[in-house]
């Protein structure tokens, strides 16, 4: 702890001197400290607990309220279920059903007593970790097309609005509108980061899902069946955007699982994260 008292003051005086807002210090904090002292630790560890500690008395009160680094939603027994990501830093053992925290243990035992349940909600929290932490890899990476950067953010926010809206006590189902735009940029990001989407080649494909995806698909080798194809049919063509959403819930969550696989298909391609093969690997 010596060491960390040590090290802290440093590290924001660097963050000082980079105008570093904040807001983003505290974590980025911890980031630097794992990686400096060769340390790991959750977010509720005691390190974590006095970097956060330490910055309460030095920051904006506001700016020290931290979450998760990632909600999403999982459909469930006619329900979406927030799926919270924890805030990691370095190597530690974590447990995929501690991310639905939220869902009583009678629901929970549903899944855990079922192995396609397992299987399913196990592949999807490691579809929002790739996604989640693999975007924090990528997202201020100067090597790669800023364009495409810039649609892999764009995407990022679309699911998270799609995910509020998701959670409300009730479902509102504009979120089908946030997942549409989100699959649209997630599709674009990719094709510009790995060959350079010209203004030319993106009015070709406009808000053509099924050209984006089957480009996407090429560009990155993976074959897609026919079924995720055809699910394509599911979201609403941009000019529905004016009018009432009239979608299930299930078929939204259909939406929203293949979109948030797409986002972390693209950031386990750009980061080398890949939760889903060790989920994979422990299912054979």
């Amino acid at each position: 702890m010596d060491k960390l008292k040590d090290l802290l003051p440093l590290i924001n005086d660097e963050f000082s001197k980079n105008e570093i807002p904040h807001i983003q210090r505290p974590m980025l904090a911890m980031s630097e400290v794992s990686k400096r002292l060769k340390m790991s630790f959750l977010f509720d560890s005691k390190e974590a607990t006095y970097i956060q500690d330490w910055y309460s008395v030095r920051s904006k009160p506001e700016s020290m309220k931290a979450g998760p680094i990632y909600q999403a939603a999982f459909y469930f027994d006619s329900e979406f279920w927030p799926v919270k990501i924890p805030i990691i830093f370095g190597s530690v053992s974590v447990d995929a059903f501690d991310a639905i925290s939220e869902m009583p243990n009678a629901i929970k035992h549903q899944i855990q007593n079922n192995n396609q349940n397992i299987l399913q909600y196990s592949l999807f929290w490691a579809d929002c970790f790739d996604f989640s932490y693999g975007f924090f890899d990528v997202e201020n990476n100067k090597d790669l097309n800023q364009k495409g950067l810039q649609f892999l953010k764009a995407a990022f926010e679309e699911l998270k609005s799609a995910t509020a809206l998701l959670l409300e006590p009730r479902i509102n189902k504009r979120a089908i509108l946030n997942l549409r735009m989100a699959l649209e940029m997630l599709l674009k990001s990719y094709l510009a980061i790995k060959k350079g989407l010209s203004e030319k080649e993106a009015k070709s494909i406009g808000h053509d899902l099924k050209k984006a995806l089957i480009e996407f698909s090429k560009s990155s080798k993976i074959d897609l069946p026919d079924e995720k194809i055809e699910l394509l049919n599911l979201f609403p063509k941009i000019a529905k955007r004016y009018e009432e959403q009239d979608i299930s819930p299930k078929n939204i969550s259909t939406c929203y699982n293949f979109s948030l696989f797409i986002g972390a298909t693209i950031c386990r391609d750009l980061s080398g994260r890949n939760m889903r093969n060790h989920v994979l690997g422990n299912n054979l």
